[in-house]
């Protein structure tokens, strides 16, 4: 199993330079950064992580109901 140890923002910085996407959490529905992580992710229903444009989107879809 690879542990990583924490780092500070800049060091997450360098690191997802090097290994895009890296820590970056991608919306499962459109492929584009969600700009959260895992404390404040987007899910419907167990489906995501979701942006906030594509949660928005599916809502919308669903006529506000889920």
């Amino acid at each position: 199993m690879d542990v990583k140890k924490s780092m500070y923002q800049s060091e997450h910085e360098k690191y997802n330079e090097k290994h895009y996407p890296g820590t970056r959490q991608i919306c499962i529905d459109c492929g584009d950064p969600t700009e959260r992580c895992e404390d404040d992710a987007i899910y419907i229903d167990n489906y995501g992580p979701l942006c906030i444009d594509c949660y928005n989107r599916i809502i919308e879809e669903e006529g506000g109901q889920l």
